[in-house]
């Protein structure tokens, strides 16, 4: 069951009409809003834990950790 905390920021991600992806400090997708699964489809898993753009392009970036 989702807490209200996760229904208030699915709500807010959702509510937002361009494609969000939030990613790890690894630049894996961690989770995408409505409008990505528009574009992506709705298998929300062939997009999750992945680097979409990095995989095609081969590059792989590198950032530093954030204090």
């Amino acid at each position: 069951m989702e807490s209200n905390k996760d229904m208030d920021y699915r709500a807010i991600l959702n509510a937002i009409p361009l494609m969000i992806f939030v990613v790890d400090e690894d630049v894996r997708v961690y989770d995408l809003n409505e409008a990505a699964v528009t574009v992506f489809g709705p298998e929300k898993a062939t997009i999750l834990n992945r680097r979409p753009c990095f995989e095609r392009s081969g590059l792989i970036p590198r950032f530093p950790p954030v204090a």
